[in-house]
């Protein structure tokens, strides 16, 4: 069960949504890592070229963000 939010809580900050999660219960350190890695690839001018197309890279972040969803949900629902 997720914890209530701190005063001030901006959902739209993604470290203050990262920070929450951390709270007991809910994911732990290296599952947070996993979290931040997968927003930081999705994230517009994060990433160096790496040889593949544009549009394999927009797949891929995608594929890792609803893996990303998915876990979170599942985590989330017990």
């Amino acid at each position: 069960m997720m914890a209530s939010r701190p005063p001030g809580f901006q959902k739209t900050n993604w470290g203050q949504v990262a920070a929450h999660l951390r709270t007991p219960d809910v994911i732990s350190q290296e599952e947070e890592k996993g979290l931040v890695g997968v927003f930081t690839f999705v994230s517009p001018g994060a990433r160096a070229a790496i040889g593949l197309a544009e549009n394999d890279i927009a797949r891929l972040g995608r594929t890792f963000v609803i893996g990303m969803c998915y876990f979170l949900i599942t985590r989330h629902n017990g």
